[in-house]
């Protein structure tokens, strides 16, 4: 086993996925007692839903794409808006995490991806997700860019972020 399969071996999201669907893979399926085990951890953290699994390992290519092919951040937020397949849960995920990532080095950097997130957590249809889960989301991403805006020194906008992180948060 190479550095990278123990890699993806621990990453709970691509396990999930895996054994959901090869779930006669010897090796990520050993018992059905497993699979409801890390079913229920994996819901317990950030509402997971098997059923989205892919948006989450489809999430890193969309990104890719988004930095890529739009260099100013005006047009990152416009194309996210423009284009439906950015309003994708795993999307979502994987921009207020890029946002926590990058506080530390660049908060800048971090209220760039948290208004992203921003965006696409509004864009998420609550038909197609759970109610809850996407006000929950909603919750979040302000509360990122809350953050961000605070470290920014930008009170206004920090306080604003949690008043919208409230109502979401109420709902």
């Amino acid at each position: 086993m190479t550095v990278r399969d123990s890699d993806d071996a621990l990453n709970p999201l691509k396990l999930a996925a895996k054994l959901h669907w090869h779930p006669d893979d010897g090796v990520a399926a050993r018992n059905i007692e497993s699979k409801r085990l890390l079913d229920y951890w994996l819901l317990q953290l950030d509402h997971f839903d098997p059923i989205f699994a892919p948006e989450y390992l489809e999430a890193p290519a969309l990104l890719g794409e988004l930095l890529i092919e739009e260099v100013e951040h005006a047009d990152r937020m416009l194309r996210i808006q423009e284009d439906s397949r950015f309003h994708h849960w795993g999307l979502c995920q994987h921009l207020l995490a890029e946002s926590e990532r990058a506080v530390a080095s660049s908060a800048v950097l971090s209220r760039d991806f948290s208004e992203l997130g921003i965006v696409v957590a509004m864009h998420l249809d609550p038909g197609h997700y759970h109610l809850s889960w996407t006000e929950d989301i909603r919750a979040k991403a302000w509360c990122i860019h809350a953050d961000a805006c605070r470290r920014l020194n930008l009170g206004e906008e920090a306080l604003a972020a949690l008043g919208e992180a409230i109502k979401h948060a109420r709902k």
